[in-house]
């Protein structure tokens, strides 16, 4: 909530509830959402379905101080292009087609979710890389942000 806070369609009433949102309220609360501290580091993109989401998308980034991280991508297009191209992604991470967590082979339809460890190249699916970092987290920690590759140690 914190990294939203500052938006005046986020108030909260005197009841404590937050204010109805429009579609275009929502994009400018998921702009600031994925510069948080939480979510930054995440491997996560954005796909916007319609030409006036992406509009003002880009209006939201030209007014905002700083970028999303490099990692982000932001795409306009159908809902069958983003299929297309995560299943072209998740084929092209890695010369080996398996998982180095669970040894499972990514799948292409559907596409698997993939992460790769910049240090030794290995690719994972994001639950395996998940469970990972879950099993080294203290109990009131709910999302990991960092953790170790499994393979390779290198802190990410």
């Amino acid at each position: 909530r914190g990294a939203v806070a500052h938006l005046p369609f986020c108030a909260l009433t005197r009841k404590g509830r937050q204010k109805a949102m429009n579609p275009f309220h929502r994009l400018e609360v998921l702009w600031h959402t994925l510069r948080a501290e939480m979510w930054r580091n995440m491997p996560l993109g954005v796909h916007i379905l319609e030409e006036a989401g992406y509009k003002h998308w880009r209006m939201v980034a030209e007014r905002s101080e700083g970028d999303l991280p490099a990692h982000m991508n932001v795409v306009l297009g159908p809902l069958a292009a983003l299929e297309q191209a995560q299943a072209a992604l998740s084929m092209t991470i890695s010369d080996d087609p398996h998982c180095a967590g669970c040894s499972n082979q990514f799948s292409a339809s559907p596409p698997s979710r993939v992460v790769i460890c910049p240090r030794c190249r290995n690719s994972f699916h994001v639950m395996c890389a998940v469970k990972t970092f879950l099993a080294l987290l203290p109990d009131d920690v709910a999302l990991p942000t960092s953790g170790t590759c499994p393979v390779c140690e290198a802190e990410l």
